[in-house]
C-alpha cells in the first residue's frame, strides 16, 4: 500500500529535488539570500503527506524556513567547540537552550497557518554555531555529510523564560531522513500515523506530533544502523512494534505528566507532549496516550494499521508531482517593495516574477501606467504567458479597450499551462522552468490597499480572492490559468468544446476556484454536478478558510444544478414526468441521482416519495439509509413520503420507515401535517386503510390532532364510512366527543353521510342521550342530518339508539314522530331529539329557494344539480414566494388568504373538497390544465361543480408561477372549460392578481375571457378590473379575498336562511366591500357565462 501511494525513496528524492528549487526561488526573492533554508517534513521528502507521495503537502505539514543571521561571526558552544581561537565566547547548553545576554531570544518565530491554497508556513531567524561536533558522537553511521551546515541556534524562547536560544538540529536531520531506504522512509510514515492519527486520534487532547516519530526512527537507526538484514520490507510491523515499545519505555521512565521522551542529539533535552504545560483537561494527555499504546501493543498491530492505513492511502493516479513554488512563498518574512520611482523591475531570476507581480497589484487601482510597464519585460517569456497575458487584460479592461483585451486572449489560443511534473522533467527541473508556463498560481500579501477590480465582470472579481489563514492573516491568491477562463469566457464566448476540455483538465489537482469557474460557465448537468461536489467537499474537510462569499458561490450553484436537474426533466418526453415512471425508469434515477433532496416538477416530489407512491419499499429503504433527512422533505401539497404511502394504504413502505427511523425523526415524521394539516393517521383513516392505520398507532401516531376543518382521524374514518377503522381508532383511545370547527361530532357526520355501520359502530361507546343531542352545523342534529339526506336507515337507527338509551336510563319519553321512516312524503319534519332537548325543530327536505319567479318545477330546472358536499372540487394555489426575489418580491400578508379562518372555511361553508397549494411552478399549472392532478379520474367525472383560486402576482392576462414563468389565463382557463369531463358543470375561476399592463406588453392583450360557446357555465371572479392593481395588506392579507371570505360566511352563517341567496348575488356585496375598504380605488369583477342558477345549499 505505501509503495502505490508513493512512499519509495526514488520519488522521495525528487521532492527534495523539488524542495531545493523552492530554496533557490525564495533566495532569489530575498536578494540571493543563501543563508535561507527550507527544512522540515518537505525538504526532507518524506512526511509532507500522510495520503500521497506526490509532491502535496498535507494540511498539518508547515514549510519551515529558517534564516541564519551573522554567519560571519558564528557562536560557539561549550564542549562543542574546536576552534583556536582564544578570545571566544562559550555557551553552555543546558536542556537544549543556552543563555544570552541580548533579549534576542524573545523574538518569536513568524506563522501562518494553511488555508486550502496554500500550505502552513513557519519562519524563524537563527544564529550559526561553529560546527556539529557535540551531535557527532550520536549521529548516525554514514548519514553524517561534511557540507551539512552547522548546528544553529533559534531566536525562540520558552514561555516561562527569556534571554536564551534554543538548539537546533533541522540541517541534520535534514541530511539524514534524505538518506533513508525505502524500508526507513515508510517505516517512518507507520510512526508518523500511527502517532498523530492512529493514537492521537483516540485521545481527547492531541499529544503526539511529526517531531516525536522522526525522534524513534533516529533511535533505531542508531541501534540498527544500517545493517540490510533488518531494514527489509517485511520487517516493517516488527519494527512498528520496536519502536512503540521503546516510545513506552521513554514514557513510563519519567514521571512528568508533560514529558514524553528525551531529545536524540541532547539525551537531557525533553520533547514534550503538544499542549504540555497548558494545563486542565490537557494534565491527563501522557496517560492516555499511554494506554492507547497499551492497548494497541497487546493486539495484532499489523491488522490494527493496516485496517486504518487502508482509509488514509490514496494509490497514485499517475507518476506526476503536483508543485506551484509561487504558493508556497513565506508572507510573512518578505521585504517590503522598492518600486518607488523605478517601476521597471528586472525579471533576471525566477524569483524576481513574483515581486513583479506584489508590485503590479499594489499599483493596479491607481498607477496603472506603471504596472503595465512591469509587465513589459515579461512579454516574451514562456514561463508566465498566461500569468502576464492575464494581467495585461486586467489593465486593459480597466481603461475599458476591451478590442486590445480580446486579441491578447487570442494569443492564448491552444496554449496550455503546465499542471504536473513528470519524473524527468524534475530531474531537468531548471531546463523545464525556462520551456513551459508553470507559474500560474501565486499567493500574494495583500496589497496595502486593496486593489479595485469593479472594472471587472462580476464573477471574475470573484477570481481575485482575498484568503485568510485560519489563524486570521490575509493573502492574495490568484489562480490565472481559471482567470484566462473567465476572461474568455467573458469577452469572447466560450463553447462546450473549450468547456469540455478545460473539464478534462480537472484531473490534475484543480484548486476550488477552478472547479467553480467550470461550474459557472457550463451547462452540462453532469459537470456542474462534479464540480459542486468537488467543492462542497474541499468545505466539509475544512480544506479553505471559508467566508460568506464562497458560500454564496456553493449555495448559487447548488441552485444552478437543481434548475439544470429540473429543465432535464421538464424537456424530456412526457414518459419522463415521475408519475409515468416505469419501475426500470425509477430505478435508473435512484442510482443515478447524487443529490436525493431534488424536488421534480410538477408536484415538487423527491425520490423517496415517489417510491412510497409507487409502493417501492426496497427503494424507500435505500433512499432512507443514503439519506434519511430526505425524509422530511414534502412535495407541493405539503405531503412527505410516509403521508403518500399512508394515503395510498402502502403498508410495506410504511414499514420500512418504522424499523430504519430514529425514534425522534419517526415521532415528529408520523405527526407531520400537509398543507391541509392532515398527518399520515388522518390520510390513512380518510382512505380506510386499516392495516396502515394499526401501523402508524404502533408509531405513537398522535389520535387527537385536528386538521384545518377541526377533523381527527375518527372524524375522517367516520365521514367516509370506514367502521373498521373506526373501531381501530376507538379501541386505540379515540374520543367520540370532539366537534370539528362547525360544531359536527363523528357521530353527526356519519348520520349526515349515512354511514350505517359506522354509526353501529359509535352506538357501541354512547352511553348517554347527550350524543344524540349534540347541534351540529346549522343548528342539526345527527337525526335531523340523517333525515335531511333521506337516509331512512340510519335515521331509524338513531331513533332505536334513542328509544334504548330513554328505557335504560328512564329519562322520559321521547318524542319521535314519523314512525314509518320509508315514508318520505313526511320525513322533512322529524324532530330528533328527547322531551325538552335541544335538537328541535324541522328540517328542510329542499335546501335553498328560488331566486326567480315561477312555480317550484320551473324553478329546479333552472338550478345546477351541484349534488352532495363531496362532489363538488376545488384547488387553490397561493404563490408567495418566487425563485427571483428581485424580479418577484414575496407576496407578505398573503398568507392570511389561505389559513384556516379564511378561503378554506369559506370554500368549506360552500361544501367544497379542496386541495390547498403553495408556490408552484409553471410545470404544476400544466397539470392542473389537464385535470391530471390532486383530485382521481372518478373524482373529476363525478364532480358536480369545480372551482379554482389562484393567488399570486400577475398583470393583464397572465400570473406568474413561483418559478418566474408567465401561466396565460386563457390557455389555462380555456383548456378547463372545454374539458370533457367538466361538460355542463358549473366553473368558478377566482384570480387574485394584479392585472395593469407592464411596458414591455404591446396590446391587444388576451384576458382569458373570450366570448366563445366554449365559455359557457363558467364564471371569472377578479379581484380588479382591467388595467389597474390589486391591493395587499402585510398583516391582514389582501383585500378582495378577505371580503369574498365575509360575504360566504355572512350568507352561510349558523343564524341565516336554510336557502341561501343565488352564488352570483354575492359577488356585488364584494364588489361594494372591496370598493370601500381600499377608499374607491379598486373595485373587482366579475363574467358569468353561467346558463343557470348556482346555489349550494347548506348540506
Amino acid at each position: 500500500m505505501l509503495k502505490e501511494a508513493g512512499f519509495t525513496w526514488q520519488r522521495a528524492k525528487l521532492q527534495q529535488k523539488m524542495a531545493d528549487s523552492m530554496e533557490d526561488i525564495v533566495r532569489q526573492i530575498h536578494e540571493n539570500n543563501e543563508y535561507i533554508h527550507l527544512v522540515g517534513s518537505f525538504a526532507e521528502g518524506w512526511g509532507s503527506s500522510l495520503t500521497q507521495l506526490n509532491g502535496q503537502a498535507s494540511d498539518d505539514c508547515d514549510m519551515n524556513w529558517t534564516c541564519l543571521v551573522g554567519p560571519r561571526e558564528p557562536m560557539h558552544l561549550l564542549n562543542g567547540c574546536s576552534c583556536k581561537a582564544v578570545k571566544k565566547t562559550r555557551f553552555e547548553v543546558k536542556q537544549g537552550y543556552v543563555q544570552v545576554d541580548a533579549t534576542i531570544g524573545s523574538e518569536p518565530a513568524m506563522t501562518a497557518a494553511e488555508c486550502g491554497s496554500k500550505p502552513a508556513e513557519s519562519f524563524c531567524f537563527a544564529n550559526p554555531c561553529c560546527s556539529n561536533s557535540i551531535a557527532e558522537q550520536t549521529v548516525i553511521r554514514g548519514c553524517f555529510e561534511a557540507n551539512v551546515s552547522p548546528l544553529h541556534l533559534v531566536r525562540t524562547a520558552r514561555p516561562t523564560a527569556d534571554h536564551e536560544l534554543r538548539v537546533s538540529f533541522s540541517f541534520l536531520e535534514k541530511a539524514i531522513m534524505r538518506s533513508l531506504t525505502d524500508c526507513q522512509g515508510q517505516l517512518y510514515i507507520l510512526m508518523k500515523f500511527v502517532l498523530k492519527i492512529f493514537v492521537s486520534g483516540q485521545v481527547a487532547t492531541a499529544g503526539l506530533k511529526t517531531y516525536h516519530a522522526k525522534t524513534l526512527l533516529l533511535y533505531l537507526l542508531h541501534k540498527h544502523g544500517f545493517d540490510e538484514q533488518i531494514w527489509r520490507p517485511d520487517n516493517l510491523i516488527w519494527l512498528l512494534n520496536e519502536s512503540l515499545d521503546k516510545l513506552l519505555e521513554f514514557i513510563d521512565s519519567n514521571p512528568d505528566p508533560d514529558i514524553c521522551m528525551p531529545s536524540f542529539f541532547l539525551p537531557d533535552s525533553p520533547l514534550y507532549f503538544t499542549n504540555a504545560g497548558v494545563g486542565g483537561d490537557f494534565q491527563q494527555t501522557k496517560s492516555r496516550v499511554r494506554d492507547q499504546l497499551m492497548r494497541l501493543c497487546t493486539t495484532n498491530v499489523a491488522e490494527a494499521v493496516v485496517k486504518r492505513l487502508q482509509h488514509q492511502l490514496k494509490p497514485l493516479q499517475n507518476e506526476n508531482f503536483y508543485f506551484h513554488p509561487f504558493t508556497m512563498v513565506p508572507l510573512q518574512a518578505l521585504n517590503p517593495l522598492q518600486t518607488e520611482g523605478n517601476p521597471d523591475i528586472s525579471v533576471s531570476t525566477f524569483g524576481k516574477l513574483y515581486d513583479v507581480v506584489r508590485s503590479y497589484f499594489e499599483q493596479f487601482s491607481d498607477k496603472a501606467d506603471d504596472a503595465m510597464a512591469l509587465l513589459k519585460p515579461l512579454e516574451n517569456l514562456t514561463w508566465c504567458k498566461t500569468s502576464v497575458a492575464c494581467l495585461k487584460i486586467l489593465l486593459l479592461h480597466k481603461v475599458e479597450d476591451l478590442e486590445a483585451a480580446k486579441e491578447v486572449l487570442k494569443g492564448l489560443d491552444n496554449h496550455t499551462v503546465m499542471r504536473s511534473w513528470k519524473p524527468d522533467q524534475i530531474e531537468k527541473m531548471h531546463q523545464v522552468f525556462q520551456d513551459t508556463d508553470w507559474a500560474w498560481r501565486f499567493c500574494l500579501p495583500c496589497p496595502s490597499e486593496v486593489a479595485d477590480f469593479s472594472c471587472l465582470p462580476e464573477f471574475t472579481r470573484n477570481l481575485l480572492v482575498i484568503r485568510k489563514s485560519r489563524t486570521g492573516s490575509p493573502h492574495l491568491y490568484v489562480n490565472f490559468c481559471c482567470l484566462a477562463w473567465s476572461l474568455r469566457a467573458e469577452l469572447l464566448g466560450v463553447t462546450n468544446s473549450e468547456i469540455d476540455a478545460w473539464f478534462s483538465q480537472l484531473q490534475e489537482y484543480p484548486d476550488f476556484e477552478e472547479h467553480m469557474t467550470i461550474a459557472h460557465y457550463s451547462s452540462s448537468k453532469k459537470q456542474v454536478q462534479f464540480c459542486l461536489a468537488k467543492m462542497e467537499t474541499i468545505l466539509t474537510e475544512n480544506r479553505l478558510a471559508f467566508d460568506t462569499r464562497d458560500w454564496d458561490n456553493v449555495e448559487r450553484l447548488r441552485n444552478k444544478l437543481k434548475n439544470l436537474v429540473l429543465n432535464e426533466y421538464t424537456t424530456k418526453p412526457a414518459r419522463r414526468r415521475p408519475q409515468d415512471w416505469s419501475d426500470e425508469d425509477l430505478n435508473r434515477h435512484v442510482h443515478s441521482s447524487s443529490d436525493l433532496s431534488i424536488q421534480l416538477p410538477p408536484f415538487k416530489e423527491t425520490l423517496l416519495v415517489i417510491a412510497a407512491k409507487k409502493n417501492r419499499s426496497d427503494i424507500v429503504e435505500k433512499l432512507l439509509e443514503k439519506a434519511p433527512a430526505v425524509v422530511s422533505i414534502c412535495d407541493v401539497s405539503g405531503r412527505s413520503a410516509l403521508s403518500w404511502a399512508s394515503f395510498l394504504g402502502h403498508l410495506q413502505p410504511v414499514k420500512v420507515f418504522r424499523r430504519i427511523l430514529d425514534e425522534n425523526v419517526l415521532q415528529i415524521e408520523t405527526n407531520r401535517p400537509d398543507n391541509m394539516r392532515q398527518t399520515p393517521l388522518m390520510l390513512a383513516a380518510h382512505s380506510g386503510h386499516d392495516e396502515v392505520v394499526s401501523e402508524l398507532l404502533q408509531m405513537d401516531a398522535d389520535l387527537n390532532l385536528e386538521d384545518r376543518l377541526g377533523y381527527t382521524a375518527l372524524t375522517h374514518a367516520a365521514k367516509n364510512n370506514f367502521a373498521k377503522v373506526v373501531k381501530i381508532l376507538l379501541d386505540s383511545g379515540s374520543s367520540i366527543r370532539p366537534a370539528d370547527r362547525f360544531g359536527n361530532t363523528p357521530v353527526i357526520w356519519a348520520a349526515r353521510q349515512g354511514c350505517q355501520e359506522v354509526l353501529k359502530v359509535l352506538s357501541e361507546r354512547i352511553d348517554s342521550l347527550q350524543y344524540w343531542e349534540v347541534v351540529g352545523e346549522y343548528k342539526r342534529t345527527s337525526l335531523q342530518w340523517a333525515e335531511l339526506g333521506k337516509h331512512w336507515e340510519c335515521a331509524a337507527f338513531i331513533r332505536e339508539c334513542i328509544r334504548q338509551l330513554t328505557n335504560q336510563t328512564n329519562q322520559g319519553q321521547v318524542y319521535l314522530d314519523h314512525e314509518n321512516p320509508e315514508d318520505p312524503d313526511n320525513s322533512a319534519g322529524g324532530v330528533g331529539a328527547s322531551a325538552g332537548g335541544s335538537a328541535g325543530g324541522s328540517a328542510q327536505g329542499t335546501a335553498g329557494g328560488s331566486a326567480s319567479s315561477g312555480g317550484a318545477t320551473a324553478t329546479q330546472r333552472q338550478r345546477y344539480d351541484v349534488g352532495n358536499s363531496d362532489d363538488r372540487l376545488a384547488i387553490v394555489i397561493n404563490n408567495i414566494i418566487f425563485n427571483d426575489p428581485a424580479r418577484l418580491q414575496t407576496r407578505v400578508g398573503a398568507e392570511r388568504d389561505d389559513e384556516l379562518d379564511c378561503l378554506p372555511l369559506s370554500l368549506q361553508k360552500l361544501g367544497f373538497k379542496y386541495h390547498l397549494l403553495r408556490d408552484v411552478g409553471r410545470a404544476f399549472f400544466d397539470e392542473v390544465r389537464e385535470l391530471r392532478i390532486l383530485f382521481t379520474e372518478d373524482e373529476y367525472k363525478n364532480c358536480t361543480a369545480f372551482l379554482l383560486c389562484i393567488m399570486s402576482h400577475g398583470f393583464l392576462g397572465s400570473v406568474y408561477s413561483s418559478d418566474g414563468a408567465e401561466v396565460k389565463l386563457d390557455k389555462l382557463f380555456g383548456r378547463i372549460q372545454i374539458h370533457k369531463w367538466l361538460e355542463g358543470k358549473p366553473k368558478i375561476f377566482i384570480t387574485q392578481a394584479c392585472r395593469h399592463v407592464p411596458r414591455e406588453i404591446t396590446l391587444p392583450v388576451c384576458h382569458g375571457l373570450g366570448n366563445s360557446c366554449k365559455n359557457e357555465d363558467s364564471l371569472y371572479i377578479y379581484s380588479v378590473v382591467e388595467c389597474d392593481m390589486s391591493d395587499r395588506n402585510r398583516n391582514t392579507g389582501t383585500v378582495f379575498i378577505q371580503k369574498f371570505k365575509d360575504s360566504v360566511l355572512e350568507a352561510y352563517s349558523d343564524d341565516s336562511p336554510d336557502s341561501p341567496v343565488e352564488f352570483t348575488h354575492l359577488l356585488p356585496k364584494v364588489t361594494s366591500d372591496v370598493f370601500n375598504e381600499t377608499d374607491n380605488w379598486q373595485i373587482p369583477c366579475y363574467k358569468s357565462t353561467l346558463r343557470k342558477l348556482l346555489f349550494f345549499p347548506k348540506f
